[in-house]
């Protein structure tokens, strides 16, 4: 039930939309954001990660295989075993991240 989105150019961000278990009622984003730096989770009427910046269709990502983005930003996002995503950037030598399980969704690095 997530859709994630790495959106990285000269700054960027990465996160995901959808059921986030454990978070406050309503949040249904969980983003990192470089540009300003921001890490969080929130409650919004427009998801930014539903549909793609640039044309194209929005793949599934199966269980335990993952996508590397390594130009300018090394980001990595993970599909998990149990259904949920987590994502890893090194930013100017610190790490700032996302976790989205089955029972909790959680940032980290900010």
């Amino acid at each position: 039930g997530l859709t994630c989105e790495i959106q990285i150019f000269s700054g960027g961000t990465f996160g995901c939309d959808g059921r986030l278990p454990g978070a406050p009622e309503g949040e249904n984003e969980i983003y990192v954001d470089f540009s300003p730096p921001q890490i969080g989770m929130r409650k919004t009427d427009s998801p930014r990660f539903t549909r793609p910046t640039y044309p194209g269709i929005i793949r599934q990502l199966p269980a335990m295989h993952r996508l590397d983005y390594t130009y300018e930003t090394y980001t990595t996002c993970l599909a998990t075993g149990d259904g949920g995503v987590a994502c890893i950037a090194d930013w100017q030598h610190h790490p700032r991240g996302l976790v989205v399980s089955s029972h909790a969704a959680w940032t980290f690095g900010g």
